[in-house]
């Protein structure tokens, strides 16, 4: 080859190999831009997930914050109303009536019984709350992080509650906790004796009201001191004037006095198949043999000396609406009983009387009604006993709860009403006058809105 046809060469390779270098370099260039564009969405999504998971542990700060708020005393009155604001998003309510986020139920205007909690809580929720409902709807945490509680729902059919919490770091992020707790009813201000009386003063002549439920309510229209429109506990203060209203004698009251009273709303008419007792003028045996309730009417129950009216509650609750008087006398005894080693309950048993007006119920000498809820909306209770005729702790002539229009006694004497510890089967009365607690967390997790 000629030293010509070697240069031709050389300039003819040289010529091939400058667009072959420039376009690698185009294309590890372009390599190298890819590599820098994904390295910076790794970053911008790690810091995403970072503000995304600051976000979520606030929005659970505040959810623990907002737990805390709710078991103090003074906010228990909050538990059973909803507060449930516009979403400025949606123009609906963040909830809804269900508690359900995102369920399609949401409304379009603002919920919020927690502004004036009175308003939507029990009847006498005013006369025991303990202090004034105070509660932050948002607070800080850390340098540059927010939580706002956006709204709580209460579920009245199975006792539980839904509330939401935002999270947010600064302006970048936010996240939203949704949390279910369940409510436990406290019991501690249950009415155990009740005399919502319109036609006389309520009078237990220093008779005793005994047990932790012992608590009495009274209608103030109709006490000795009508100014009185709250509660006293025992060794508080003003107790004297609350005792001083409703009765005579020795304070032997365990729980609070509360100036006031309420329709419960239950019926006194006894249902079509109701089984017809009669007349009761002696002991018996009655049961239930269903597993539902077990309803019976009687004309009067009118027991003398020694007899025992036992009704068995063992396969479920027995409820005696009675058209006239009930009058025990000697040691004569209404008893609710079972046979399967269980103690009966309070609720399992119930004396409903109201059909009649002045149905009245009388108790002499050293009689009891063991272990039932007595009802008689429309006339008296009157314990008119010289001696103790229950099994209880204590004297009393009752072992029950009692709510009656009014509860006087003639006479002063010793003998008065036990209420029961266990409440658990008059959970269908208690929503009356129901004060909660927050029990279990059933459910908490991050959603969106």
């Amino acid at each position: 080859m000629s030293l010509s046809s070697i240069e031709k060469a050389g300039k003819s390779d040289s010529g091939f190999s400058l667009p072959v270098a420039m376009g690698m370099g185009l294309v590890i260039l372009m390599i190298g831009a890819l590599l820098i564009a994904r390295s910076m969405q790794s970053q911008a999504i790690s810091i995403g997930r970072s503000r995304s998971s600051n976000s979520l542990a606030i929005a659970e700060a505040g959810v623990a914050r907002t737990l805390a708020q709710l078991t103090e005393a003074n906010n228990a009155i909050l538990l059973s109303l909803n507060y449930d604001p516009i979403n400025p998003e949606t123009n609906k309510t963040f909830l809804g009536s269900d508690g359900v986020p995102n369920n399609g139920d949401e409304e379009s205007s603002t919920v919020n019984q927690w502004a004036n909690p009175t308003a939507g809580a029990s009847p006498c929720a005013a006369a025991t709350v303990t202090g004034t409902p105070s509660i932050s709807y948002s607070g800080t945490v850390g340098t540059d992080g927010t939580y706002t509680l956006l709204a709580y729902r209460y579920n009245s059919a199975d006792k539980t509650a839904t509330f939401v919490v935002e999270g947010r770091q600064t302006t970048f992020a936010n996240a939203y906790v949704a949390v279910t707790v369940s409510l436990d009813s406290t019991g501690s201000d249950f009415p155990g004796v009740m005399s919502m009386g319109d036609t006389d003063y309520f009078d237990l002549k220093g008779r005793p009201v005994l047990g932790k439920n012992g608590n009495v309510y009274y209608n103030r229209t109709w006490s000795k001191n009508q100014s009185l429109t709250g509660s006293a506990a025992p060794g508080e203060a003003n107790r004297s004037q609350y005792f001083n209203a409703i009765s005579t004698g020795t304070d032997n009251i365990s729980g609070k006095i509360v100036a006031c009273t309420f329709d419960p709303g239950l019926s006194y008419i006894s249902p079509s198949g109701a089984e017809d007792l009669g007349d009761v003028n002696n002991g018996g045996n009655y049961g239930n043999t269903s597993g539902g309730i077990k309803y019976y009417k009687a004309k009067k129950i009118n027991l003398d000396n020694n007899k025992t009216l036992d009704f068995n509650t063992t396969n479920g609750p027995v409820y005696i609406y009675v058209g006239d008087d009930i009058t025990l006398r000697g040691t004569s005894k209404i008893r609710n009983v079972r046979s399967d080693g269980q103690p009966p309950r309070v609720g399992d048993l119930r004396l409903i009387l109201g059909e009649q007006d002045f149905e009245e119920v009388f108790l002499y000498d050293s009689s009891c009604i063991e272990t039932a809820f007595i009802y008689d909306a429309r006339s008296d209770v009157h314990i008119e006993g010289s001696g103790d005729g229950c099994p209880s702790a204590g004297s009393s002539n009752i072992d029950g709860v009692v709510w009656a229009e009014d509860i006087n006694q003639l006479n002063p004497g010793t003998a008065g009403i036990s209420v029961p510890d266990d409440l658990s089967s008059l959970s269908d009365v208690m929503n009356s006058n129901s004060r909660y607690k927050i029990g279990a967390v059933k459910s908490w997790q991050k959603i969106k809105l």
